[in-house]
């Protein structure tokens, strides 16, 4: 069997003889191996897992570097890369050819809080070869969220009820209840108070 990619199988030098009774004679033939496409793409590992990277990071920021190599020649070996769109449905990713895992888009945390990226080295023979690489990706919370109440309160006080007491919010509960779409370190306890400029204020 033939390997293109061994250098001493690449190129042969034959003398050929053919001889009868009375005569012979030679011929000298040189055969040359071509390249077939018969590597894939290969990454140095199947899993990469980043440094966890902030919600806020700018478009256009580099996250990792994958880079996948090919045995192959010319075309067979000229390797292009690309982010499985299944993997990235909303295309928050981008990769260029030199590998960069760029930002493409504004990340959410309390919409996606981890992407596991599968990156995709194809190579151009034909048919196409190709490798894969899976990239974990972590975001770390900012505190961009204000906490937000629960449920519109409609609370009815009448007039003439002596003081103290307790407000109804609602039918079933005298509380306000809140919460915080971000994480527990940038969410509760949360302070509740009347805004300074409310003009009841000293009623209440």
């Amino acid at each position: 069997k033939l390997d293109f990619e061994k250098a001493h199988e690449r190129q042969f030098n034959l003398t050929i003889k053919v001889e009868d009774l009375d005569f012979s004679s030679t011929a000298m033939c040189l055969i040359e191996v071509e390249d077939s496409n018969d590597h894939s793409p290969v990454f140095h590992s199947r899993l990469i897992q980043t440094s966890p990277i902030f919600e806020n990071i700018p478009i256009g920021t580099t996250v990792t570097t994958v880079r996948a190599t090919d045995k192959d020649s010319g075309l067979n070996g000229n390797v292009l890369y690309s982010i499985k769109s299944d993997s990235d449905p909303m295309r928050q990713f981008v990769i260029d050819q030199h590998g960069h895992v760029i930002v493409a888009n504004k990340l959410d945390r309390e919409v996606i809080q981890k992407y596991s990226l599968i990156v995709q080295a194809s190579d151009q023979g034909t048919p196409a070869e190709t490798g894969s690489v899976t990239v974990l990706i972590n975001l770390l919370d900012v505190n961009d969220n204000g906490p937000r109440f629960e449920a519109p309160y409609m609370p009815v006080v009448w007039e003439n009820t002596l003081s103290p007491e307790i407000v109804h919010m609602n039918h079933s509960s005298k509380l306000l209840h809140a919460y915080d779409p971000d994480s527990k370190e940038n969410g509760p306890p949360f302070t509740f108070s009347l805004p300074p400029d409310y003009q009841y204020s000293l009623d209440f």
